[in-house]
């Protein structure tokens, strides 16, 4: 037979087992709540530059059939200035500025059109333009810093489980 206190012991370790479990379910579910808000978080600034970058980009059609891209990088280093990452983990927060910041270099590196046009060829939206020419090796080490902070951007937001979906 168990004795009273043995029997009060045992209800009392059963009880503490029982609170401990709880216990870790609900910091299992705030762990889990947070690394969703994170993620959307991430997903939200994303959703903001890729808005930015089609405000941005202005496309005409000719009469030829051809189409005229104009890309308005002031435009877009000014969207992407104003996004907010305030609600973001401070990893993606600085990779995030980091790639803003390279836009900011690349328009001081190289003018207006050029600038537009090497970052659209760059990036694969145009086929050919006569501007990579023009910009010069120091354009394209500007470029390729642009390049390789959206990388940043990219891996980043992998580590908050945000893939990038392109079209």
């Amino acid at each position: 037979m168990i004795s009273k206190n043995m029997n009060k012991t045992l209800r009392f370790v059963l009880g503490l087992v029982g609170l401990a479990f709880v216990l870790f379910l609900i910091g299992g579910y705030v762990s889990y709540s947070h690394k969703v808000a994170e993620s959307q978080s991430v997903v939200n600034v994303i959703n903001q530059g890729a808005n930015a970058a089609r405000h941005s980009t202005q496309i005409r059609y000719l009469v030829t059939g051809k189409s005229l891209t104009n890309f308005l990088a002031s435009q877009y280093i000014g969207e992407l200035q104003k996004i907010d990452t305030s609600a973001c983990p401070k990893k993606f927060q600085l990779a995030w500025l980091n790639y803003v910041q390279a836009w900011e270099a690349q328009a001081q590196q190289t003018p207006g059109r050029r600038f537009a046009e090497a970052y659209l060829e760059a990036v694969g939206v145009m086929t050919h333009s006569s501007s990579l020419e023009k910009v010069g090796t120091r354009g394209i080490e500007v470029a390729d810093a642009t390049t390789r902070a959206w990388q940043n951007v990219e891996m980043v937001a992998l580590e908050y489980d945000v893939r990038m979906k392109y079209q």
